[in-house]
């Protein structure tokens, strides 16, 4: 699953690719979600090619759903780090990165291609793989911790 805003900065051609290869690499019945609305020509694209689009979601049902899902695909050609990344890690969701700046050093979880992102998405659910970077990663990189340390730096004072 992915989570935003329908929109060609968050990589939904990207989506579409990886989802379209999987398809043709496993036997396994896929379902990509992607959480949230925008523009309606790519919502349409992402319908067309067997993407199930489910709008925006509260917390609590977007929570929901992502502890349902095997694996938080995030595809977006740029991007700050997003809220989503942590909502993810905080249901301990796997994670496959698209490979932007500002993502560079999540590394080993991002992919430059989606060939590379469809690959590691069916060794995520098709294989046996060490999960260990992914639930360190988890541990340290979730929203609690986000706004622990927002709390603190704002409390600093500069003088």
């Amino acid at each position: 699953c992915m989570i935003g805003r329908i929109c060609p900065q968050k990589g939904v051609d990207f989506f579409i690719e990886t989802f379209l290869l999987i398809k043709k690499k496993s036997n396994l019945n896929y379902q990509f979600i992607w959480i949230g609305d925008g523009d309606e020509l790519l919502k349409d694209r992402l319908l067309k090619h067997g993407v199930q689009v489910l709008g925006w979601k509260d917390t609590s049902s977007l929570l929901k759903i992502l502890s349902k899902q095997h694996v938080y695909f995030h595809t977006a050609a740029w991007d700050g780090l997003p809220i989503s990344l942590l909502e993810a890690s905080k249901v301990g969701l796997p994670l496959v990165v698209r490979e932007t700046e500002a993502t560079h050093f999540l590394q080993p979880l991002t992919c430059e291609t989606s060939r590379e992102a469809s690959q590691t998405i069916i060794n995520l659910c098709e294989k046996e793989v060490d999960f260990s970077i992914n639930y360190i990663l988890n541990k340290s990189f979730n929203q609690d911790n986000l706004i622990k340390d927002l709390k603190l730096l704002y409390n600093k004072r500069v003088y």
